[in-house]
């Protein structure tokens, strides 16, 4: 056998010099080590051969499979974090952050849609102003599988004025395609829209719940938007209408059926639902969180229909911790929530009440007689009066 010095494979290198050494009982040659280092490199070519036997079943090239893991040490990662320019920024509040894929349940098909279309107006720089969202510019492209461009056209009306130019929506008609094609040409056209000029970089997929799809597929699905979050620095949120709130019982993970199995695959998630006190009365409550701890309290909202249907956020963040706590909304109580009171009463108003109640209650003279009184003479509601007194113990 003859071999070629500048093409020879070290593997047969290491066998010829073997075969030298007994042929020829060479001493220089230290034949345990290269028996060793024989041995390690066909072990080598064995693991190489059942890589490319699993990466073949996979269906997943040998780069595609290496783009999935990033390697960094942890001082890079605080290093990130220290640097404005790259820590995520909060795209809704402490409830999804960029570069996330987040969850969004309820038990209303309306209410998850005016709450998505909220995020998505706001990250992409327009809708009703919002702490901390005034700052946010991002191409957002809404997935609709709820509403058709007739019936957002009828909702929207009005919202001209409120409309960011870089908010573009999708829509899909599930009457001709099966599950499968439909969550395959999300995901092809969401590849093809990062190759314009100004590619979409938050992605709202409304709704994941539909019964054309199962869990599995969905499943597989999220696995898939990961890989694609990772390559184009993109943000999803996906919608869901799965929410089975019991009475008198707080909303937990359990409450989301069967795509509760989804949740260890997204980033975050959070729920919207209405208030055990007041349907009218929304609030937003974390499930799961990657990047901080748990919030403990929900988020109040309330429902505007001016100048389109949307949610009212004004003033209700700053009192988020201290008057919206999670137990009031999500459990019947003797009284109503403080939350209430948040949401009717002007810094005015609520001088003239802390001045009625306490004068009500000098030297157990009653100058007003019921809540209703007082609350008639504001021009806000007898519930929130009885809030405000029992929260302050006025």
């Amino acid at each position: 056998m003859t071999y070629d010095i500048n093409t020879i494979s070290q593997s047969d290198l290491l066998k010829l010099l073997l075969s030298v050494k007994e042929q020829y009982s060479i001493d220089e040659i230290d034949g345990e080590k290269a028996r060793y280092e024989l041995e390690q490199q066909e072990k080598a070519l064995l693991r190489r051969k059942q890589l490319e036997s699993e990466i073949a079943i996979s269906g997943f090239s040998r780069n595609e499979l290496l783009d999935t893991i990033t390697v960094k040490s942890g001082k890079e990662l605080l290093s990130a974090m220290e640097n404005p320019g790259k820590a995520p920024r909060q795209l809704f509040g402490q409830y999804l952050y960029e570069g996330e894929i987040g969850f969004l349940a309820g038990d209303n098909n309306d209410t998850l849609s005016i709450l998505a279309n909220d995020i998505a107006f706001f990250v992409s720089g327009g809708g009703h102003d919002w702490e901390n969202m005034s700052s946010l510019y991002i191409p957002s492209l809404y997935f609709d599988m709820g509403m058709t461009g007739t019936q957002f056209a009828h909702r929207y009306e009005n919202a001209n004025n409120y409309m960011p130019e870089i908010y573009t929506r999708a829509e899909i008609d599930l009457r001709s395609i099966n599950g499968d094609k439909v969550l395959s040409s999300i995901r092809s056209q969401i590849i093809k829209s990062q190759a314009v000029s100004n590619p979409p970089k938050f992605i709202v997929i409304d709704h994941v719940s539909s019964p054309l799809f199962k869990t599995s597929q969905i499943k597989t699905f999220i696995c898939e938007l990961n890989n694609i979050k990772e390559r184009y620095g993109i943000t999803i949120l996906l919608i869901s209408n799965c929410l089975k709130k019991k009475k008198k019982k707080p909303i937990d993970i359990d409450d989301l059926g069967t795509s509760k199995a989804l949740i260890n695959y997204v980033d975050s998630a959070f729920v919207i639902s209405s208030s055990v006190y007041d349907e009218k009365i929304k609030y937003v409550k974390q499930l799961k969180t990657s990047s901080v701890e748990t919030l403990k309290d929900v988020m109040t909202v309330s429902s505007m229909h001016e100048p389109y249907p949307c949610f009212e956020y004004k003033n209700i963040k700053k009192f988020l911790a201290k008057y919206a706590p999670t137990e009031e909304h999500e459990n019947i109580t003797d009284y109503p929530e403080p939350a209430l009171w948040v949401l009717e009463m002007t810094p005015e108003i609520e001088m003239k009440l802390v001045k009625m109640l306490k004068e009500n209650n000098d030297n157990g003279y009653i100058h007003y007689s019921s809540y209703g009184e007082i609350a008639n003479e504001l021009g806000i509601s007898e519930n929130a009066v009885i809030s405000y007194a029992i929260f302050n113990e006025l």
